[in-house]
């Protein structure tokens, strides 16, 4: 299935900004079901700024069937849902980031992010997906290309959410706090 997607960026001096869109739509069949339809988009807007040695970045978007288009966030529920009728029942993604970087010199970097997405399916009974990761990282450079990046941060899947509350009610995920590092040449 084709997708749409387009993306304007535009710099000046020390400042990119980036307005970027996607879009998909698709028929499903299904025997003894009713047809249907599923739409998919989504809407990014994103800034950089850089001053010297500190870059700033942010961006924020909004999503309807995520994960449909590959975009799917791990441990979200951002995709549609089919009831026992055959009726969609689209999910609605919101998520934003920001994330510093300082670079020290031209061995060592750190960056430190957070990011925090909020899903939920449109049914009056749904409830609210809810996630967030925020992170400290350091980039130090060994030699031309190679790199090693430890990290350490928390994934905090606040809740997780139900189409029907009635049903299943929603429930605290947990924490998931990680250390680690890769290397790369």
């Amino acid at each position: 299935v084709p997708m749409l997607n387009a993306r304007y960026t535009h710099t000046m001096n020390n400042f990119r900004f980036q307005l970027a869109g996607t879009y998909l739509s698709y028929d499903l069949e299904q025997a003894g079901m009713p047809d249907a339809s599923i739409d998919c988009y989504s809407i990014q807007l994103g800034a950089r700024a850089t001053f010297g040695p500190l870059r700033l970045s942010g961006a924020i978007y909004y999503a309807q069937n995520n994960e449909q288009m590959g975009f799917s966030a791990a441990g979200t529920n951002d995709g549609y849902l089919m009831d026992g009728f055959g009726n969609i029942i689209d999910n609605d993604t919101i998520g934003w980031a920001l994330v510093a970087n300082y670079k020290l010199n031209d061995m060592l970097e750190f960056q430190i992010g957070y990011a925090t997405i909020d899903s939920e399916w449109d049914s009056a009974n749904a409830e609210s997906d809810d996630d967030e990761s925020y992170y400290l990282q350091s980039k130090i450079t060994v030699a031309k290309g190679f790199y090693i990046v430890p990290e350490i941060g928390v994934n905090d899947q606040k809740q997780t959410g139900t189409a029907d509350k009635t049903v299943a009610p929603s429930a605290e995920a947990g924490d998931n706090f990680y250390i680690g590092a890769k290397f790369q040449m």
